[in-house]
């Protein structure tokens, strides 16, 4: 039996003393109503339909907040990975935020902390359903369809029964706590990775059986209508069908930026546009490159779907100069309120913040900008040229 978790995190949290922790508890309740508030939604919306995203910051506040570093839990996993019994539990939970808020789950339970239980609860909740929802819908889910799916099942189904997203993932993470709430009253690692599985499981199995209702209608072609337009039958179905098409895009694009060097010819056109150095532009491609596999795809996917979206755009016309001027025009929107345009600056941001240290550590904001664009540029033309060339 190992206790490294009880004697390498568990007790840096006890060592904060409860002045500290109560302090700690009321900053990370105050940030993580302010999330709820900002994404109330995608959260308060009845099917999970829509994106959650996790930023760095998001990341990286319960780690400030508890003055715990990546590399306090990356140590503990090295340590338990010689552990038989830890090895499999860990390969599917191996997040070191996940083992965080497992910890600090812990605390509270322990010290019979309500208010920082439920705090903590909901935030590995909301980080739990960020992965989970992308891992069952690569891309977003048709709301028609989903709706009709909403309307038809039962309410053993919790999304049907608490009829929002949050409500109905956070009845399954205080059921799951009930439950394995044992496993944390004891120091062994074995047990307290039980209990972050159970959680897990508990939460991929409620979206995955609403998922595979989901795609017994799409498949056979049943939706809710709700919008009265001038949309005939035939054309629903061919819209639905399209998502192939998008896929194949997608992929081409990803497969391209992923396993080739960067594109030079691409690469001067983009910053010769936006205006920033090709070297720093260069080396963040390559760091990009590197890491972010999922949410590359994830970037390329939004872009595509941000402009057939638009009025009179159709998927046809991806790899054309009405796209490439389409998309550049649409990005130089400074007030758009669309949720795609938000979310592609929003992680255009987040890798340049990451990967570029030119980005990172300038605080003015033209720079940012040029960088920032000269990425989107880049991705832009890369999906063109992948298109064309497939």
């Amino acid at each position: 039996m190992s206790t490294f978790f009880n004697d390498l995190i568990y007790k840096k949290l006890e060592s904060l003393g409860v002045p500290q922790m109560n302090t700690n508890t009321r900053t990370f309740g105050i940030y993580i109503q302010k999330y709820m508030d900002k994404n109330s939604e995608i959260l308060n919306h009845n099917v999970p339909s829509k994106r959650l995203f996790f930023y760095p910051n998001d990341i990286n506040t319960p780690f400030e907040i508890y003055q715990i570093s990546v590399g306090d839990i990356e140590d503990v996993i090295v340590k338990m990975k010689s552990q038989k019994e830890a090895w499999g539990i860990i390969n599917k939970i191996n997040f070191p935020l996940n083992f965080l808020m497992m910890n600090i789950i812990r605390y509270y339970e322990l010290h019979n902390d309500k208010q920082g239980l439920q705090f903590s609860l909901m935030f590995l909740t909301l980080y739990q359903y960020a992965g989970l929802q992308y891992k069952y819908y690569k891309f977003l889910p048709n709301e028609d369809c989903m709706q009709y799916t909403y309307n038809r099942i039962s309410d053993k189904y919790y999304f049907r029964k608490y009829q929002t997203v949050f409500k109905a993932l956070f009845a399954t993470v205080e059921g799951n706590h009930e439950s394995m709430k044992k496993c944390l009253h004891t120091n062994d690692d074995t047990e307290l990775l039980k209990y972050l599985l159970s959680l897990r499981n508990r939460l991929n199995n409620q979206i995955k059986n609403f998922t595979n209702e989901y795609y017994e209608d799409y498949n056979s072609k049943h939706y809710l209508k709700l919008q009265a337009d001038t949309r005939e039958e035939e054309n629903y179905y061919e819209t639905t069908n399209m998502s192939g098409d998008i896929l194949k895009i997608v992929n081409t694009a990803t497969n391209r930026f992923t396993t080739s060097k960067v594109d030079t010819s691409l690469l001067r056109a983009a910053c010769g546009i936006a205006k920033c150095e090709q070297g720093v532009m260069k080396q963040a491609l390559e760091n990009i490159r590197d890491n972010e596999l999922e949410r590359v795809r994830l970037l390329i996917l939004s872009s595509i779907q941000l402009y057939i979206y638009g009025n009179a755009n159709s998927l046809a016309e991806v790899g054309s100069q009405k796209f490439f001027t389409y998309m550049v025009a649409a990005y130089s929107k400074s007030n758009s309120k669309n949720e795609i345009s938000l979310s592609i600056k929003e992680t255009l941001d987040m890798f340049l913040t990451q990967y570029c240290n030119r980005y990172a550590n300038t605080e003015r904001q033209a720079t940012k900008g040029n960088y920032r664009k000269a990425l989107f540029i880049y991705l832009i033309l890369l999906i063109n040229k992948s298109k064309n060339a497939s």
